[in-house]
């Protein structure tokens, strides 16, 4: 790449975080490299000449990550407010944030102290995975239990395996469209025990990246040897540890997520799997080479979890990386199994789908209990914080509401703590008494006149597109 007639070095990050390219110059620039992988990483070479090819995956990202620039305080506090208003929009009170870097809290803090920080955010700070050059944490990092209502962290993110799209996750059989490959751990199994005791001994919830089917197998042993270790004689300690994604389990497996604490009864868990309903439907074009039929038993497998008996089963995005911000999409994913355009026609293995009220709940009350939140979050409810959203339309409504519109239904206020965090343009001016003459002081005509004022926004806006029509778009209109 020439830039102005000069050689330029440039490097790519994947969007889910587990790959990254880097050009011939870059190469260059980094010092030699080993002729074996790093542990929990790959260099990928020519398989003719050995060379690499410039591609590395996980852990081998690290070997130039320091010298890819940083972005500045305020380039980072700019995409902050940027992300912040985004997330408002589509009616997101609170998130939990899974894998920041130490550095990354005064910034948190520093908008919340502005007034500029709409939502709650429950933080997970990292332990391990660092490829992007984070400032890691360790169980004597000082926690955040509650800073001004806004700010909790009291959460370690561990990465146990890589990505599914890059054959990075963890199986215990090698790949079914790759028969020499079958992943690797980015941290050796012994050290990761070791360190799930460690952590949730010094009061930490750990939340461990899995998402291959051994490195599953390895969290739950781990969560299982730490839960016992932090009994008592009634049973296992409340420690909510979370396997985030949970993708790929083996079918032996999928009942030890089900692990009770000592209140059990009144609500309480050792073991949480913490899942991500968008992740099926954009991997089902490729899961099933990649995986066989038979590993799909246990993929993606939401109602399987809830069969077990587990104590809650929270959904999230995984934004920035390969999800979407709207929780509707997901929740539409988790009741369908379908992608926006209606296919596969009833479900892709659709024995997983979940009902509308399970998969609200998963973004509601679970996902509240998987932070410690469930006494103030999750629930509109006497004593629960005034943070909730109005739609267009009731989403649980099956009669008026058909599968298909769920992903449709409008955002039109977003409220924390009683106060308006965002405004649907519409929903601002029936507010101002705008709509009043049609009909839109309230009750059923005022409903009518927004969702008529909702649709003509919604006719002048570009339609939802997914990343890969994003990108075929503006390399059309590149030439390219």
């Amino acid at each position: 790449l020439r830039v102005n007639g000069v050689l330029t070095h440039l490097s790519l990050h994947s969007i889910d975080g587990h790959a990254a390219w880097a050009n011939s110059e870059a190469l260059r620039r980094v010092p030699k490299l080993p002729k074996s992988d790093p542990q929990g990483g790959r260099i990928v070479r020519d398989p003719e000449t050995g060379e690499p090819t410039g591609v590395f995956t996980d852990t081998a990202m690290r070997l130039f990550a320091a010298r890819v620039p940083r972005p500045s305080r305020n380039e980072s506090l700019s995409a902050l407010r940027l992300a912040l208003a985004r997330l408002s929009r589509h009616g997101l009170t609170a998130i939990h944030d899974p894998g920041i870097g130490l550095e990354e809290v005064p910034l948190l803090k520093e908008l919340i102290d502005e007034g500029a920080f709409p939502l709650r955010s429950y933080a997970m700070v990292l332990a391990n995975g660092n490829e992007l050059g984070e400032r890691l944490a360790t169980p004597s990092t000082p926690k955040i239990r509650d800073y001004k209502g806004r700010l909790s962290v009291q959460a370690v993110k561990f990465f146990v395996d890589g990505a599914l799209g890059s054959r990075g996750a963890a199986m215990l059989q090698n790949y079914s469209d790759a028969p020499l490959e079958r992943g690797q751990l980015r941290v050796r199994e012994e050290d990761f025990k070791k360190a799930a005791k460690e952590w949730a001994g010094a009061g930490w919830q750990l939340a461990a990246h899995a998402i291959g089917d051994r490195a599953n197998r390895l969290v739950l042993d781990a969560y299982e040897a730490a839960c016992e270790s932090g009994g008592s004689g009634s049973g296992a300690p409340d420690l909510r540890l979370r396997i985030e994604h949970f993708q790929v389990v083996n079918a032996s497996d999928l009942p030890r997520v089900r692990q009770p604490g000592e209140r059990h009864g009144g609500g309480s868990a050792c073991i949480l799997a913490s899942m991500q309903p968008t992740h099926a439907t954009s991997d089902m074009a490729f899961a099933e080479e990649r995986l066989g039929r038979e590993r799909l038993r246990g993929a993606y497998a939401w109602q399987s979890v809830l069969d077990t008996g587990a104590a809650a089963l929270p959904f999230g995005s995984d934004w920035p990386t390969v999800g979407v911000v709207p929780p509707l999409l997901g929740i539409y994913a988790a009741v369908t199994r379908e992608d926006l355009r209606g296919q596969p026609e009833g479900g892709w293995l659709a024995q997983q789908c979940v009902s509308r009220a399970q998969a609200l709940r998963g973004y509601t009350a679970d996902a509240a209990f998987a932070a410690f939140k469930e006494a103030s979050l999750g629930q509109i409810a006497d004593g629960f914080l005034a943070d909730f959203v109005a739609f267009d339309r009731d989403i649980l409504d099956e009669q008026s509401v058909p599968d298909r519109d769920i992903w449709q239904s409008a955002v039109l206020a977003t409220y924390s703590g009683g106060e308006p965090a965002w405004q649907h343009a519409c929903w601002r001016r029936r507010g101002d008494g705008g709509d009043r003459g049609r009909g839109g002081g309230g009750g059923q005509s005022g409903l009518a006149a927004l969702r008529a004022c909702v649709e003509g926004e919604r006719a002048r806006s570009p339609p939802l597109e997914s990343t890969l029509e994003r990108l075929q778009r503006l390399s059309a209109a590149h030439g390219d």
